[in-house]
């Protein structure tokens, strides 16, 4: 009962101009029940008339005179679309695509990241963490491309989230920091794809050393509609000097997303929540709400009025003489 009148609440009418035609209601409804006009000929008395035609039952001459009104304000709220919300069409609605672009550079394996009171790599850190993130994104296609000198891809997109983790594992480090690379490699696998929402995750923990100008990168995500994040991961020693925040920041700024900064495993948990949570926050605006139209009521409503109003009309009508 309580889901039913959940419901009902999002009663709402798809084209609610129509409803202004009820007030050519209002002088129609004024008039009923007003006493005729004047008869053109008067007579003194119809005693002469008595006898003439059949006689008609009072109860039969009475018809309903609401019945025309009710059978017109039917088809006005059938013409306004009446309607309840039944949630998101299931359906229609898709996930979206999200690619993981990840440092392989060989900084990634210091050992200096605090992460539920161990000392861990930052890659193992990562690793955990991003595990945790795609677990909640069963519907959302992800991929990974690594970057070092050169950008390489780990996993194309997939909902085969299983297999991707796999392949994370194998990823190997190497020297030098193409962030800029990397981005623009991603961005290309994601122009390819059909899907509205399309989001970049970039992981660095150093200084871009090479390759694309992580700038320009930033902006060819903004020209396909890719929004960027981007995360820096290093320790708390290193965050003055060990990455470029102002770089990092402006690409995030250029391509609609944010950026972030972790020195530790729980900074960096909470940047994933943050990031998975603004994600869907972003994808229940572009969700298709999906309506159980009532028209179909409101016209058989008005079409049943019609046919009491004729059925009245043929039953009260009296024989002329």
């Amino acid at each position: 009962m309580s889901e039913w009148w959940t419901r009902l609440a999002t009663f709402e009418f798809a084209q609610p101009w129509w409803l202004l035609l009820l007030l050519a209601l209002i002088p129609w409804w004024r008039r009923t029940g007003r006493a005729g006009v004047t008869p053109a000929v008067s007579y003194s008395s119809l005693r002469h008339f008595a006898g003439l035609g059949r006689k008609v039952a009072p109860a039969a001459t009475r018809r309903p005179s609401w019945l025309p009104m009710l059978a017109v304000v039917a088809v006005v709220v059938a013409l306004a679309g009446p309607r309840i919300e039944r949630g998101a069409d299931e359906n229609e609605s898709e996930g979206i695509d999200v690619m993981l672009v990840l440092d392989a550079s060989r900084s990634m394996d210091s050992a200096d990241f605090d992460f539920e009171g161990q000392q861990i790599s930052r890659r193992a850190a990562l690793e955990r963490v991003i595990g945790d993130f795609i677990a909640e994104r069963e519907q959302d296609r992800i991929g990974i491309v690594a970057f070092a000198e050169q950008p390489y891809l780990i996993s194309p997109l997939t909902l085969d989230h299983g297999w991707m983790m796999e392949a994370l594992t194998e990823m190997k480090t190497a020297l030098g920091t193409a962030l800029g690379s990397g981005v623009e490699a991603a961005v290309d696998l994601l122009r390819q794809t059909d899907g509205g929402n399309r989001v970049i995750i970039a992981v660095t923990d150093g200084l871009n050393t090479g390759g694309t100008d992580p700038l320009e990168a930033a902006r060819l995500a903004r020209s396909y509609g890719v929004r960027l994040y981007t995360i820096a991961v290093v320790s708390y020693d290193e965050m003055q000097t060990g990455v470029d925040d102002l770089m990092l920041s402006q690409m995030a700024r250029l391509a609609g997303g944010q950026f972030f900064q972790a020195a530790d495993g729980a900074s960096l948990e909470s940047i994933y929540d943050q990031i998975d949570q603004l994600e869907r926050q972003e994808f229940k605006r572009n969700e298709l709400r999906a309506f159980t139209e009532l028209f179909p009521w409101a016209a058989c409503a008005a079409m049943g009025l019609v046919m009491i109003e004729l059925a009245a009309g043929f039953g009260g009508r009296s024989r002329a003489p």
